[in-house]
Parts: C-alpha cells; structure tokens; sequence
C-alpha cells in the first residue's frame, strides 16, 4: 500500500488553485461562508437542544459562548490538545442541573409566555452571516 499523504505538503505546495483545502473543506461545510438560507436551514433544523443529533454536530462546528471564555483565557500553560478536544468532541454531560434544565425548559417557557403574555418560541443555533464560525442560540428575538 502507499504511505500516508503529506497533508503539509498538499496544502503549501499546490498553490496552483484558487483556495487551499482546508478552505474548501471549511467552506463546504459552511463554517467560513454561508447564506441566508443556509443559516435559516441550521436554526430550524437545531431546534431541541440536549435531543437534537444534528445540533449536537453543528455545535462542533462554531464558536459559542459556553466556550467562549476558555478559548480568550488560554495561555500557554494551556494543554491545547485538550482544548481542542473540547472544542471538536461531544461530550454528553449528565449533571444534575442539566437534567433538572431539559425536564423543566419547557415548563419554564411556558409559564413566563403566560406571566408575561409573550409568545416565546424554541429556537436553534443562530449561525452569524458577517462570521459564519460563530454560532448562538436565540430566544425570540433576545440572543443569549
């Protein structure tokens, strides 16, 4: 069999294309450009947080605020490797709090629709057209 590619080598030396492979791949996956229609698509299709696959997937590709401030506070005493990890490998998390959120979320919404006589709705991932690797989640038209 033939030996692993140089993805170094692929990568620097053919500088005959218009975009780099990492570029491609990353705009093909819609983390480094994205439409209108491509964002709306995502908001939809990730709605219902802790049961939702598909937004367990997309959360790997963007940057969110629940990791936001790991990635500002890292030094170099940071062991990267793990961060990184962190940022591209789902970990279901089973917490008490976590669980007593997903049973109650709905609850919740429902009685501040009630008490404040507003409709609030679920809402997914919000992808950012202007920096499409930055992902939140919205609720109505409050972004969290």
């Amino acid at each position: 069999m033939y030996a692993p590619a140089n993805v170094y080598a692929i990568a620097n030396d053919h500088d005959y294309q218009d975009k780099s492979p990492e570029d491609v791949f990353l705009q093909s996956i819609h983390v480094t450009a994205i439409t209108y229609d491509e964002q709306e698509s995502i908001e939809v299709k990730t709605r219902g947080q802790g049961t939702n696959k598909f937004r367990r997937e997309e959360r790997l590709l963007r940057l969110h605020a629940s990791m936001f401030g790991r990635i500002c506070t890292a030094t170099d005493r940071k062991y990267f490797p793990k961060l990184a990890e962190l940022l591209t490998q789902y970990k279901n998390i089973k917490s008490s709090a976590i669980i007593h959120g997903r049973k109650y979320e709905a609850v919740a919404r429902d009685a501040y629709s009630k008490d404040q006589s507003v409709s609030v709705n679920e809402s997914g991932i919000v992808v950012s057209l202007d920096i499409p690797y930055i992902g939140c989640k919205k609720v109505n038209n409050f972004l969290f």
